[in-house]
Formats: C-alpha cells, structure tokens, sequence
C-alpha cells in the first residue's frame, strides 16, 4: 500500500473516532440524507488513487534544439582576377579576389591573419593600345610570361612566350585567346622532355596540339601540329636541360593528321 494510503486511511480512522464519540456510542453516529454515516461517507474514497497532474501533450520543437546552420549559397559567378569590397567580422572592410574558377574567396581581412588577404591586383601589360588579361596563377618553369606578337605599327596582340622553351627563338609569341579546338580520338597526345602537349582537333579539321593544360597561364588554344617544331627546336635551356638528365633532347617531326570537328 503507498504512502498516500496509508496517510489517508490514518485521516479518516481520526475522523470517523472522533464523529462517533460527539454523538454517542450508541447513537449510530451521524447519518446524511441518503442514509450515509459519516464513516461511509469518509471511506466512499479512500482507496482511490491520488490526483495525478494532466501530462501536457508534446508539441513539436517545444524542446531545446540545436540551432541548424544556414545553408550557404555559392556567390554567382565572377570575372576571373576581379576584386570586389567585403565586410569583416570586426565590421571593418576587406576585398576578395575572383579566383580561376569564377568563385570569390574568403574576404581578406588585415585585422584576422587566419583569413586569406588576397595579393594587390596584378598590373596589367599593354601592346599597344591593348590592355592584356593578367596572369593569374604563379610562375613556374614553364609558364607563359607576357609578349606582344607582330603587328602593323606595333600594335600587335596580347601573346604568351617561355624563354625556356624558346630561349633559342626569341622571337617566338603565340596570340593568347585563340581557337582552343576540341579533345578527339583522331589526334594523339606528343611529349619532349619536360613538355606534355594535348591532341586537339581544329575546326578546319585538322589535328593540333595544346599546352594549356600542362603549364599554366599559356591561353594559346590549339596549334597546329607541324608548326611546333620550327619553335620548340634550338639551343634552348630545355635542350640544356634534357642533356643534363640523360633525355634525348630533339624534337621530332610530327607529321599532319586529320580530324573531325565537334558538331555544334
């Protein structure tokens, strides 16, 4: 039996005690209307259970919840090696550079050295009248570094050139933004020491290659293939280099092939 019962029993057992002794022992104690003594009546509920309070129904989020992070939405796309301002979180302002994907970075802020601070904006070169894209990615070995090829005046084109690949032809610029033809089956991939060039197809239908997957910052699309020789040949330091490495250093004739373009 609970302690609520027993409480309650004790209670009632006092009660009835002391109706029967106010009004006599043989009185048959005090009786309702109904014909209930007051014993009867104090029992009618003692074994109940107690009163328990009604159990709130649970209602949806009434607990504590982790705060969900909102999601982040990638910044529409940008011009390559364009900045733009930005705000830090000390409210202050910073700037964030479009990288080569067409993302921005992380806004650079001088006051927080874990946030990346993007470099000053490259300086642009001229030919000419010209203002040439700038490079965006580092320099290495083999990258393209600024030329202006030939024109009328000297107003040539903006153009991508490498001393150590054609050191030996100084004279080589290749016209940066031309036609970067397509990846097909009917044009080989060729190699030289430290070059890899890519089989492109030309729209013309002829097969040419490309370097603008294997060293950064080139955009000189597809050349044909013949015409890599006369630039790649010479006493350049790459020559030096493949020597030194026990390479064969020449540069092969690469024969013309046909291809089919791409359908647009």
């Amino acid at each position: 039996m609970s302690d609520v019962r027993m409480r309650r029993r004790a209670t009632v057992g006092a009660m009835v005690f002391l109706a029967g002794a106010g009004a006599g022992a043989g009185a048959g104690g005090c009786r309702d209307e109904g014909g209930m003594g007051v014993e009867e009546i104090l029992m009618e509920g003692a074994d109940t259970e107690p009163n328990e309070p009604p159990v709130p129904p649970e209602e949806p989020g009434s607990g504590y919840e982790l705060p969900l992070p909102e999601p982040t939405l990638p910044d529409d796309e940008c011009e390559p090696g364009a900045y733009e301002p930005c705000e830090c979180d000390d409210m202050g302002s910073g700037l964030r550079m479009c990288l080569p994907n067409g993302r921005f970075s992380g806004c650079g802020c001088t006051s927080d050295d874990s946030v990346y601070e993007p470099p000053p904006p490259p300086e642009y070169e001229y030919c000419g009248d010209t203002a040439c894209p700038p490079y965006l990615f580092p320099q290495s070995d083999y990258s393209a570094t600024h030329c202006c090829t030939e024109g009328e005046g000297g107003q040539g084109a903006c153009g991508s050139t490498n001393d150590n690949l054609f050191g030996g032809n100084s004279g080589v610029c290749l016209e940066r933004g031309v036609e970067d033809g397509e990846r097909s089956p009917d044009c080989p991939d060729e190699s030289i020491p430290f070059v890899d060039m890519l089989g492109c197809c030309l729209p013309s239908g002829q097969c040419g290659m490309s370097i603008d997957e294997t060293f950064p910052n080139w955009d000189v699309g597809c050349i044909e293939r013949t015409q890599w020789k006369p630039m790649l040949d010479g006493l350049t330091p790459r020559f030096f280099a493949a020597i030194l490495f026990g390479f064969d250093p020449s540069v092969p004739e690469w024969e013309p092939l046909a291809c089919t373009p791409a359908e647009d």
